[in-house]
């Protein structure tokens, strides 16, 4: 049984519409024309394979292809400036068998180097094997006895000469995250390539040996951090700057979305452009990772998504930094990543002139009768309170259904709101047809 209690003082109406206010006001446009492209296939590995594709198409032939574990997030992100180095896009693979996007893919080229980034518990021995049967070369295979090492083996196999400075400062950059969580990674990989930036892992609290190592090696100037001083301490930091004499670079925000953001806008406009941006998913790391050669080859920050469109995300959508003219937004992943709602609403933060409005809202504005939402409540006479106020105190409506029972669907009213542009009497009167 589902119990939803109301106090009788607040309607829905009123409630909807501070949802709405949440969503807040179609912003001033940051663009005349904003416009989308979506990269993905039906999962993690087939959207690899697809970016893979554009980035050849883009990029030009390639003779090189990386290939990791899907599983995992440090090795694709450690991949990514080696991608750079190699000009080869990254795949992904499960642990025991090729996966038939990246060997499809793979079939499709004459190569003349296949590396492999990460151990046999990523990328088996079996899927090594593979590898050479279908393209004749023996794979490389850089990894170390954790994601630290092999995140440091990554970084020695791109080579030092090859480290580049950071938007045209004249320092040699290397970019630091925590091993944690791939939270703050995330909007790292467009940077990395582009540099290209070693990027290595640390524990929070304390500077990992493995990373101390290779900035020490390549005769690291400079270290970004990406993330707050939960994710990677004040600690690690004071010991780069004191122990180790390098100048520090921290973005970071209160969240992932706010970091992705403050990373976008250190890398523009000064050495990203503003008129291209990925849009991928906040909770996954495969579809931003992978993307990183294509968006960093396209000078593209990458922005963070969530299913309501993340606040941060939009703000910085809004402008100023967008460029005022025609913008692409290349959205990476399916529907079931970063869904339509979530792209349209991105769109109107780009150019509200795509704003819907209550005109195109397909619900009536005074429904009667049973709603497409369901089935009218109806209260027994002696409950009724025809024509008059509801009376003060509390009301239980008891019902039964799968999820909601008798109520209103909260992913349902956003998407009325964001994509139709429903307000939030319309939205009231279709998932509580005639209550008062």
């Amino acid at each position: 049984m589902c119990k939803r209690r109301l106090g009788a003082g607040l309607s829905t109406a009123v409630l909807i519409s501070a949802m709405l206010a949440v969503i807040g006001p179609v912003p001033t446009a940051a663009a005349t024309n904003a416009s989308t492209e979506r990269l993905w296939g039906p999962d993690r590995y087939a959207t690899a394979a697809e970016i893979a594709r554009v980035y050849v198409s883009e990029a030009g032939s390639v003779d090189t292809v990386i290939v990791v574990g899907g599983l995992g997030f440090a090795d694709a992100l450690a991949a990514t400036p080696l991608a750079r180095v190699l000009h080869a896009p990254i795949l992904l693979t499960t642990p025991q068998e090729l996966a038939a996007p990246a060997r499809e893919f793979i079939g499709g080229l004459s190569l003349s180097k296949v590396v492999i980034i990460g151990g046999p518990e990523a990328v088996s021995f079996a899927v090594e094997t593979e590898l050479a049967a279908l393209t004749g070369v023996v794979p490389q295979r850089h990894a170390g006895a954790n994601s630290l090492a092999t995140v440091a083996a990554a970084a020695r196999a791109m080579g030092r000469e090859r480290v580049g400075d950071y938007c045209g400062d004249a320092r040699r950059t290397a970019l630091l995250a925590t091993s944690s969580t791939f939270a703050d990674a995330l909007a790292l990989s467009p940077l990395a390539y582009a540099g290209p930036h070693p990027v290595l892992l640390t524990e929070p609290e304390a500077l990992s040996d493995e990373a101390r190592e290779v900035l020490v090696e390549f005769g690291i100037a400079q270290v970004i951090i990406a993330g707050g001083t939960a994710a990677v301490s004040q600690q690690v930091e004071d010991t780069l700057r004191n122990d180790l004499g390098v100048r520090i670079v921290r973005l970071w925000g209160a969240d992932r979305f706010e970091t992705a953001v403050d990373i976008a806008e250190a890398l523009t406009p000064g050495c990203f452009g503003t008129d291209q941006f990925g849009l991928a998913d906040a909770w996954n790391f495969p579809d931003a990772l992978v993307a990183g050669p294509l968006l960093g080859h396209r000078k593209s920050p990458l922005l963070l998504a969530a299913p309501d469109g993340g606040t941060s995300t939009h703000r910085y959508l809004e402008g100023p930094s967008p460029h005022p003219d025609a913008v692409k937004v290349t959205v990476l992943g399916g529907p079931a990543a970063v869904s339509e709602a979530t792209v349209r609403a991105a769109l109107v933060a780009l150019e509200p002139s795509a704003a819907p409005t209550s005109e195109t809202c397909p619900i009536d504005d005074a429904p009667t009768g049973a709603t497409s939402a369901g089935r009218n409540v109806q209260f027994p006479p002696s409950q009724a309170n025809p024509g008059g106020d509801v009376a003060p105190g509390l009301i239980v409506v008891e019902g039964r259904g799968f999820g909601h029972g008798n109520g209103l669907s909260q992913w349902g009213a956003f998407g009325y709101a964001t994509e139709y542009g429903c307000n939030g009497d319309q939205i009231a009167l279709h998932y509580y047809g005639n209550t008062r």
